[in-house]
């Protein structure tokens, strides 16, 4: 009985010895972090968040990022440059409250506690930085090339995106604030490329060779007087293109069609010959006579008519002077 009640006693005494120094470990972590506490690859075990907050602006500020690309180094930037020497105070407290320091295990960081603590560190910075980095970089690279239709031969094809090795300083940006989240020195330059934005694959260029070649298929006839002037398909698809996700047609090339038919058919201002009965041919000069055809206007008509995809006969625009198109001197006078 008494070898029990001594038992008792000592399993008493361990107990309360246990309890003890298990309150005065939870008292010494009430404002310090558990031990393997990390952040950002820095130890912070033991350290009140004063000295945490040094801790890190020493280690974070003297850290060195590289910029690999292929193997080669590209470029290095420090932890300083990138405003890794800022006041982590105000993150550190907030991690601070979410330890138990009556618990035995460390503090583990959420996802969102570390982009908040390695974005509320550098994120001007980074930026800043990543902007002047793919600046320098960028013009003895290679810009991306997008996919695009274009016409082969009578046909329209699509020609495939080509990739670049330009930097998008966004993802660059993105990269870094990443590496340092994760605690990594290095950063590979190829997943921060630029890419196309435009790809073979997609719907919208797929769609546009469907609409490129219905409209180079419709029959686009000009009536000028009398006379029929139709739009060859090979001219009418040379005008065509896809652009800015819509079907675009050359201004210029209709322009000039344009041009033609007015050196064809314009009366106003132009030396006229007629047949006469007694005197034969007969030139008469060049006067206020005529008629011309509008040719800004007409340009803008048949780009209209042309997008619309359907087949038409238009009325060329245009405008009489002092006699009206009816009104013309005959071919022939006596």
């Amino acid at each position: 009985m008494k070898r029990k009640s001594w038992l008792i006693g000592a399993a008493v005494v361990v107990l309360a010895a246990i309890g003890v120094g298990y309150g005065l470990r939870s008292n010494h972590y009430q404002d310090r972090f558990l031990p393997k506490t990390e952040a950002l690859g820095v130890d912070l075990s033991g350290k009140t968040v004063k000295q945490a907050d040094e801790k890190m602006k020493a280690r974070l500020a003297d850290v060195h990022y590289q910029l690999k690309d292929g193997g080669k180094t590209v470029a290095t930037v420090s932890g300083q440059a990138l405003g890794l020497k800022r006041d982590y105070t105000a993150m550190l407290n907030k991690l601070m409250t979410k330890q138990n320091p009556w618990g035995f295990t460390a503090v583990v960081l959420a996802q969102s506690d570390k982009t908040a603590l390695a974005s509320s560190a550098d994120s001007a910075e980074i930026k800043q930085y990543a902007n002047a980095e793919a600046a320098k970089l960028n013009p003895s690279r290679t810009a991306p090339v997008d996919a695009k239709v274009v016409l082969t031969g009578d046909s329209y094809k699509i020609e495939k995106e080509k990739p670049g090795n330009q930097i998008d300083a966004a993802k660059l940006a993105e990269a870094l604030a990443g590496a340092i989240q994760d605690n990594h020195h290095t950063v590979a330059l190829k997943q921060t490329y630029t890419q196309p934005k435009a790809k073979a694959t997609d719907k919208a260029l797929t769609d546009a060779v469907s609409k490129l070649k219905a409209i180079g298929d419709i029959k686009a006839v000009v009536t000028v007087t009398n006379h029929q002037e139709q739009i060859s398909s090979s001219r009418l698809k040379s005008w065509l293109s896809y652009a800015n996700g819509a079907v675009q047609v050359d201004r210029n090339g209709v322009a000039k069609f344009v041009s033609e038919l007015a050196d064809k058919y314009n009366t106003y201002n132009k030396t006229r010959q007629f047949k006469s009965t007694k005197r034969g041919t007969v030139s008469v000069p060049a006067g206020t006579y005529g008629w011309s055809i509008m040719q800004t206007k007409e340009t803008d008509a048949l780009i209209s008519l042309i997008k619309a995809g359907k087949s038409f006969n238009q009325t060329v625009l245009h405008q009489a002077l002092a006699t009206m198109l009816t009104g013309r001197i005959s071919a022939t006078r006596i």
